[in-house]
């Protein structure tokens, strides 16, 4: 045992994280710092869930203080036939201005994970022509299932965000293992499904890999990458090549363990290593001055005592370059001030002043009296037959993982105030799998009513509802829309609103 202890200590002295392992290190901490929702094991949902973070990091984290970037690109795609997500896309384009890769080189929870998996000791799978040519996989990935599949289930008001919901592993290790392993979670086993199976599988098998070939999901699968790469050569910071001073060596390509053709190109993740393998030093970091190599300055060192020594002039003429340097950072100065002007004038302006027309959606308004079929017990669900209860109406779907892990919270309450309190969950007019079978296996032991919403005149649309699910109405004793939010609750929050309509 003594052995074994002084063993793991001189394998921890001989560790000498570099300056990049600690900046990834220091973000994926700060993406997660919410150490209370580690404890109460709740999503966070302050208001700065409400800027998006700029690496891959999953919002159902208990941990996470901000939203994911491809989350909410897809969740607003979903929405885009009431408007596209422009502020969504705002912040990842200004995040692909200022950083370009380098998120996906220093800032990204994931990537670190992967690189982390790659140091452990085994035979590696190097690159090839044919992981250069797998690496446009990611690409195909986005359009299909970060675009298109949001935006034509969006078409009729249904929330599919392809990637997350079916491949992001960010989802399962942060989100779901970050939930499950709380025990005050011990409910969510009996709703687990296929779907997790599926994701959990699909993370051992990309955690396996990443131990034998280096960034494999980022290399080939991870759709924020590929967004990112657009702007790798216009970004503001990353690493350039001086091409009067470059060789065409080929070493720098050759030490990179990225699928790049050449520096800074869109698989670039700007992580640096080259720039220590530049015989000639003529890859840098945008923005720094450039130097001469050593061996050029011993060069002109020599020329100039020849020189003198001839006594010939020194100062010659020659042509100078001009310096377009300063306009170039002007130029994406410009776009990326344009770019946020522009997001906060729609914002702002132009979709403050567009009509919608949302049918009893605010506070103060009486709910619409829409009848809806029951699951677990005989009957219909109307607003009218509860007058003088609170009223609490939920909507969720079996396919929305957030929704299923507040569903106890509702239960809770119907238990604590019984007659004085209705609760029903109506779940999405999109169904996907035999809703009435989940409910009556796993959610059998529940006290509340659940009802599904209708196909057409549905009481989710009419209640505004066009985003991603959950969302919760409470309602007084006339029925009157006293409280609604378009995600998560707590019970906390329903146990307050609640004792405030009953002046407990």
């Amino acid at each position: 045992m003594k052995n074994m202890l002084i063993s793991f200590k001189n394998w921890l002295m001989k560790i000498k994280p570099s300056k990049r392992k600690i900046i990834q290190l220091y973000a994926a901490l700060l993406y997660n710092a919410n150490i209370k929702g580690f404890i109460s094991g709740q999503i966070f949902k302050g208001d700065s869930k409400m800027v998006c973070v700029p690496g891959l990091n999953c919002y159902s984290c208990p941990g996470a203080i901000g939203a994911c970037p491809l989350g909410s690109l897809q969740n607003g795609l979903s929405s885009a036939k009431h408007g596209l997500p422009y502020y969504v896309v705002g912040i990842i384009a200004l995040y692909g201005l200022i950083f370009g890769r380098i998120i996906c080189g220093y800032l990204c929870p994931m990537g670190f994970l992967q690189e982390l998996l790659y140091m452990i000791k085994t035979p590696k799978i190097r690159k090839s022509n044919i992981t250069r040519m797998l690496s446009y996989f990611k690409y195909i990935l986005l359009v299909v299932l970060v675009l298109i599949i949001p935006l034509i289930y969006g078409l009729y008001d249904v929330v599919i965000p392809g990637f997350c919901k079916y491949i992001c592993p960010a989802g399962i290790v942060e989100g779901a293992f970050g939930l499950l392993a709380n025990p005050l979670n011990v409910d969510f086993f009996a709703m687990l499904g296929s779907l997790f199976t599926w994701k959990t599988l699909l993370l051992v098998g990309f955690a396996t890999i990443c131990v034998f070939m280096y960034r494999f999901f980022c290399r080939f699968i991870c759709p924020l990458g590929a967004l990112y790469g657009f702007f790798n050569r216009f970004s503001f910071l990353g690493i350039t090549v001086n091409q009067d001073k470059c060789t065409n060596c080929g070493l720098c390509i050759k030490v990179c363990k990225m699928d790049v053709r050449k520096v800074g190109d869109h698989e670039c993740i700007n992580c640096g290593e080259c720039i220590s393998v530049c015989k000639t030093e003529a890859i840098v970091w945008r923005g720094k001055k450039p130097t001469l190599a050593a061996s050029q300055i011993e060069t002109k060192a020599k020329e100039v005592e020849i020189n003198i020594e001839n006594n010939e002039v020194i100062n010659e003429i020659t042509p100078q370059k001009k310096d377009y340097t300063k306009v170039k950072k002007i130029t994406r100065i410009s776009l990326a001030t344009l770019l946020l002007a522009g997001t906060y004038v729609y914002a702002n302006v132009i979709d403050k002043g567009t009509e919608r027309i949302q049918t009893g959606n605010n506070i103060g308004d009486k709910c619409p009296d829409i009848e809806l079929d029951l699951y677990n017990r005989d009957g219909t669900f109307k607003v009218s037959d509860n007058l003088g209860k609170v009223v609490v109406i939920n909507f969720w779907a079996t396919y929305c993982g957030p929704c299923i892990l507040e569903l106890p919270h509702f239960d809770e309450i119907q238990k604590k105030y019984q007659d004085e309190v209705y609760v029903v969950a109506i779940h999405s007019n999109v169904i996907d799998q035999d809703v009435e079978a989940f409910v009556n296996q796993r959610l059998k032991n529940y006290t509340i009513d659940f009802a599904q919403d209708a196909a057409e005149n549905d009481l989710y649309t009419t209640l505004g509802g066009t985003g991603p699910l959950p969302m919760t109405f409470i309602l007084d004793e006339e029925s009157i829309i006293c409280y609604k939010t378009p995600t998560s609750i707590t019970y906390d929050e329903l146990k307050t609103n609640i004792d405030l309509i009953l002046e407990k």
